[in-house]
């Protein structure tokens, strides 16, 4: 199936799997090559809250979305405590490690501890002040594979009084409607890759941009972090982390906590290791990827 017809569509149906996922496949499908990482091409999957659309325009209101998100919990109840609690604005990757602002760091500011920290009493506090001392009702685009772990995050609004209501569609109409701008106040979706990380994603733009971000101090940001880059990538990489402190304190984004991912693969597939693709969206490598008929044979396939 890798290789049916070394078009497009089949190499994109080289997902790497959830974890409950790769838990059923490790079980039933003996003599297959897995491949373990901590995150999906570096990218972060959040939910996001339109900046436009009451109640989201209020930063009091964003975060207690936010502070109403037991992150531990989920990591440890989810997925054994293998999972990254904060992956954002992307999952952590290694090569990238000048961009990313850890709350280890000695210049992580207070008030994003206190934003991203559990903290139900608070979040409701914060909506009081708001003006929503009762909570209020939204909606959220996503789809059927996305209900279970949004339960979840629904569960927890709950209890601090806000109602979501679930707008489940096909991945066909609900990128659809994300590319229009015509998603509700809340969707869950990716920042895309970390690879692209200066051009700013998921808050500038439109197709990442789905918290509808305008801001002129995120803005002015990211021209210093593109200037960089031609020149400097480290550089541009630390002019990144610094415009990260001022928009995790605006929590434009819920923080999604992500889960290990595996990619499988059998044995039969020769001159194949397990690549997405080779430089950024280079799908050109399928070519020279083959099937050994005698050895999926002799594994009774």
């Amino acid at each position: 199936d890798l290789v049916r017809s070394r078009g497009l569509g089949d190499v994109y149906k080289r997902q790497p799997l959830t974890y409950d996922q790769a838990k059923e496949i490790r079980q039933t499908a003996k003599g297959i090559i897995e491949i373990q990482s901590s995150h999906w091409q570096g990218r972060g999957s959040p939910m996001f809250m339109r900046t436009d659309t009451p109640p989201f325009t209020n930063v009091l209101v964003r975060r207690a979305m936010n502070m109403a998100i037991d992150r531990e919990t989920i990591n440890r109840d989810l997925y054994e405590g293998k999972g990254d609690p904060f992956p954002f604005p992307f999952a952590y990757t290694k090569e990238y490690d000048a961009m990313y602002l850890k709350p280890t760091d000695p210049d992580y500011p207070p008030i994003l501890k206190e934003i991203y920290s559990y903290n139900p009493e608070k979040a409701r506090q914060l909506l009081k002040e708001a003006g929503y001392p009762n909570g209020f009702k939204t909606t959220l685009l996503l789809t059927s594979g996305e209900v279970d772990y949004a339960s979840i995050l629904m569960e927890m609004w709950a209890k601090i009084g806000v109602e979501v209501e679930f707008m489940v569609r096909e991945i066909g109409d609900k990128t659809s409607m994300c590319l229009g701008w015509r998603h509700p106040a809340l969707v869950s979706d990716t920042t895309g890759p970390v690879a692209v990380f200066m051009v700013g994603n998921s808050f500038t733009g439109k197709r990442y941009n789905l918290s509808i971000i305008d801001d002129p101090v995120i803005t002015e940001s990211l021209k210093k972090v593109r200037i960089a880059a031609i020149t400097d990538l480290r550089q541009a990489m630390r002019e990144y982390r610094e415009m990260t402190k001022y928009a995790l304190e605006q929590a434009f984004h819920i923080p999604d906590v992500s889960g290990p991912v595996s990619l499988f693969y059998w044995p039969w597939v020769k001159n194949y290791s397990g690549e997405i693709c080779v430089g950024y969206d280079d799908m050109t490598f399928m070519q020279w990827v083959w099937i050994d008929q005698d050895l999926k044979k002799s594994m009774g396939y």
